[in-house]
């Protein structure tokens, strides 16, 4: 036998171990598949019609209370933007000389800083001008009115 072999293998020392791995397997195995197969019996829940009807039955109606009475739709803030002035709702906001979060950074506004949009795109970004500085920020931190300040 080569000397590079330990002494406990050459003396069959690691295979009582690897038995006993091996019964630790065999038996989590075992209890795997006893409760595997055990639920795999039962099904599940009833068939999607019978739910549906069990659910009818039980649910109580929905009312609604008068004071939430059907409200008509809300036009959505700035769908046809207004070119003036924005104030910048959140501190530390970016404006980049791209609508993108790769673009390079032009200037960090703080929370309050006035703006003056001058148009938005689709994907959620505003066109802005702060002085003499161009660039685009995030439509989102922008507000028609200031920012309360804490």
């Amino acid at each position: 036998m080569p000397r590079w072999i330990s002494r406990r293998l050459r003396n069959g020392g690691a295979g009582r171990a690897i038995w006993a791995g091996a019964l630790v397997v065999a038996a989590g195995l075992g209890a795997w598949g006893y409760g595997h197969f055990a639920i795999a019996g039962k099904p599940a829940a009833p068939p999607p019609r019978e739910a549906a009807t069990q659910l009818q039955a039980v649910a109580p109606p929905v009312r609604q209370h008068a004071e939430y009475a059907a409200r008509p739709p809300q036009p959505k803030l700035d769908s046809a933007p207004i070119p003036g002035p924005r104030y910048v709702h959140r501190g530390g906001s970016v404006l980049r000389d791209k609508a993108k979060a790769s673009g390079h950074s032009l200037k960090k506004e703080t929370k309050g800083a006035k703006v003056i949009l001058e148009a938005l795109d689709g994907g959620g970004w505003a066109k802005v001008t702060d002085g003499n500085i161009h660039g685009w920020m995030r439509a989102s931190v922008l507000g028609v009115n200031p920012p309360e300040q804490y």
